[in-house]
């Protein structure tokens, strides 16, 4: 057995971002910003986010003036149209979607789940408008984009809520649209993404995690096999690429997975997010964890791993070796 130390961080413990999120996606990041914020250092470095989702980090990141030029990309050619979207016509989305989130008021054949469930029947059948997406996203069950083996989406309605006013959308829109001002947007996959990537940007990885793509629910485009992602990773870390990366939990009740391979000399800080929903459903009351882990290049350039440590502890700080299966 090796062992490497883990520094505790709570959420809670930061002041919480005020940032708006354009969309809701579940597993955004938005709550986990300040902390992630920490770790970029100085010199408005260009920011590389290749899972881009709703871009949470790419948002806090920018609000704060920690960077300068802003590169966000995924797989999903919807996210990086509604994206594009949302930086160059706020306005004219915003208005888009108020005509069809009022449309399913209107109707005299279909009630507000029917009008959902055609709507998604379009984007099934290769819609390409931002709206009518932007509307399914406000729609879905608990933000939880998900796709069926056959790549269509299958997430259905939450029946107890008709998705946010077009006002509250609309104030999303513009204040995310202007902290992107200028952003690039591509659709590609990870890898492509860092090809780019020189030792001056640092990049924020959020694929898949491990407990969710080695299952036979595929909840994304594109799923991600670990040994994939570490693969892609070690060439990163060979590049000397300045690496922050958002994967599984390695603590807590629930953990999924293995560690990323220790070799990588990867820092790893356990995060405290909060009230696991899974436990609460259980009638439990735990905490729920994430790892983040960051690459070697990126802790010399912060200062080393005491730096780094400093920029995101609270104290009394909590450290504890996390054993490795050999």
């Amino acid at each position: 057995m090796e062992g490497i130390e883990m520094v505790t961080v709570p959420v809670a413990a930061f002041a919480a971002s005020p940032q708006l999120q354009p969309f809701p996606m579940q597993g955004s990041k938005r709550a986990q910003v300040p902390i992630i914020n920490q770790l970029v250092p100085g010199g408005q470095p260009r920011l590389i986010e290749p899972f881009c989702g709703s871009a949470a980090v790419s948002v806090g990141a920018r609000r704060a003036g920690l960077v300068g030029e802003v590169l966000i990309a995924d797989v999903n050619g919807c996210i990086v149209r509604l994206w594009r979207e949302i930086i160059d016509d706020p306005r004219g989305l915003a208005d888009r979607y108020a005509t069809i989130w009022g449309q399913q008021f209107r109707s005299d054949e279909l009630n507000p789940k029917q009008y959902f469930d055609k709507v998604r029947a379009r984007y099934n059948a290769g819609s390409e408008d931002a709206a009518e997406f932007l509307f399914l996203l406000n729609r879905i069950v608990k933000a939880a984009l998900r796709y069926s083996q056959s790549g269509v989406m299958n997430q259905s309605a939450d029946g107890r809520r008709t998705g946010a006013k077009p006002s509250t959308v609309r104030q999303r829109l513009m204040a995310s649209a202007n902290a992107m001002n200028g952003a690039r947007v591509e659709r590609q996959d990870w890898l492509t993404s860092l090809e780019e990537a020189t030792v001056s940007d640092v990049i924020y990885l959020d694929p898949p995690y491990q407990g969710t793509t080695n299952t036979l629910d595929k909840r994304y485009v594109s799923g991600m096999a670990v040994v994939d992602f570490e693969n892609g990773v070690r060439a990163a870390v060979d590049r000397d690429l300045s690496l922050i990366i958002s994967y599984d939990a390695l603590r807590g009740p629930a953990i999924y997975g293995r560690p990323l391979d220790p070799a990588m000399g990867l820092l790893a800080l356990d995060i405290v997010t909060g009230v696991s929903a899974q436990g609460t459903l259980l009638g439990r009351k735990t905490e729920a964890h994430e790892t983040i882990y960051v690459s070697p290049a990126l802790v010399k350039r912060l200062g080393g791993t005491r730096a780094v440590i400093n920029r995101v502890s609270v104290p009394p700080c909590s450290q504890q070796p996390l054993a490795l299966a050999a």
